[in-house]
């Protein structure tokens, strides 16, 4: 099963890089920097090189597979995705996400703040 992937920096902005002993295609969208890996196992490690900061993943960018993904992404991440994928679908995924999270949290009545760090912009 095909599934892109794409890497966000700190800095908001796509990352490029490789993927070690696979052949992963680049997608030549807008961004330039996706790359699709091929799901053959039941667990694979795909070994991503070339890296220039630490990345947030966007999986399954333009919709490359038919599947319901559970990525434990923190809120930060969620908030940091919202805000910076290239990908409108992840882009709006995350911050559905990070709402269903913020109201099931208020709805079960939790008495301290939620709390959230700001992530960089």
């Amino acid at each position: 099963m095909p599934i892109t992937l794409g890497l966000v920096g700190e800095d908001g902005l796509d990352l490029a890089f490789e993927v070690e002993g696979h052949s992963a295609r680049e997608i030549k969208g807008h961004d330039g920097y996706s790359r699709v890996l091929e799901l053959r196992e039941s667990e694979q490690v795909f070994v991503l090189s070339g890296v220039a900061s630490k990345p947030v993943p966007s999986v399954a960018r333009y919709f490359s597979a038919p599947v319901k993904l559970n990525i434990d992404y923190s809120l930060e991440e969620l908030a940091f995705l919202s805000r910076h994928d290239s990908d409108g679908f992840n882009r709006w995924e995350a911050g559905q996400r990070l709402a269903i999270h913020l109201i099931d949290t208020l709805e079960r009545g939790h008495k301290g703040p939620v709390v959230m760090r700001r992530a960089p912009c």
